[in-house]
């Protein structure tokens, strides 16, 4: 039950979901794992088209970034 999903234009075998945190498949979703602890408040995830490792979490309280 994801509460916003993303998937990396720059690999999209690379995915995000934000679900008791952000969590990471690098399958194309066959398999997940949490990648750190995500925004009380999620409203959406972006991941840079250039760059599979970057995301962005918009959330009620800001916004968050992650480089790994």
């Amino acid at each position: 039950d994801f509460h916003a999903i993303t998937v990396s234009v720059a690999n999209p075998l690379v995915m995000y979901g934000q679900y008791q945190g952000i969590q990471v498949s690098r399958n194309g979703g066959v398999t997940w794992e949490v990648a750190g602890p995500g925004p009380s408040r999620p409203i959406d995830l972006a991941a840079d088209p250039a760059n599979a490792g970057h995301v962005l979490a918009a959330a009620g309280d800001g916004l968050y970034e992650s480089v790994d």
